[in-house]
């Protein structure tokens, strides 16, 4: 998304990364360009493989963001477009750290590494 931004904005254009807790438990990710726009005629498939609005794009870069994330239990997608340029919002659930003393799993089949000795 910020690749995008970055490419869709002019030479002097402005990029905004905001992050904030929308709900208990829920991150949200803004990353603005003031770029053009994403043009009327690919808004829909934005997220589809392949579709792209620059020449020498592959198009799969939303589509693979896009999967990754609600891989993870969030969402992306694409907040506003226009002329004065574009949001994408990446929304992802808070893991939680577990308490400090609870019991964390050991492999015991995989050896620990040896510390060198000196001699």
């Amino acid at each position: 998304m910020i690749k995008n931004a970055i490419e869709a904005s002019p030479a002097c254009g402005r990029i905004l990364i905001k992050t904030s807790l929308e709900s208990p438990g829920t991150i949200r990710l803004d990353v603005s360009d003031t770029g053009p726009g994403i043009p009327e005629a690919i808004r829909d498939r934005i997220f589809d493989p392949l579709v792209t609005n620059r020449a020498d794009g592959a198009g799969l870069g939303l589509g693979v963001s896009r999967r990754a994330v609600e891989e993870y239990g969030g969402s992306l997608l694409l907040e506003r477009t226009g002329a004065a340029g574009t949001t994408m919002t990446v929304r992802l659930p808070i893991c939680q750290a577990p308490p400090a003393n609870q019991a964390r799993a050991i492999d015991l089949q995989s050896p620990l590494p040896r510390p060198a000795r000196s001699r």
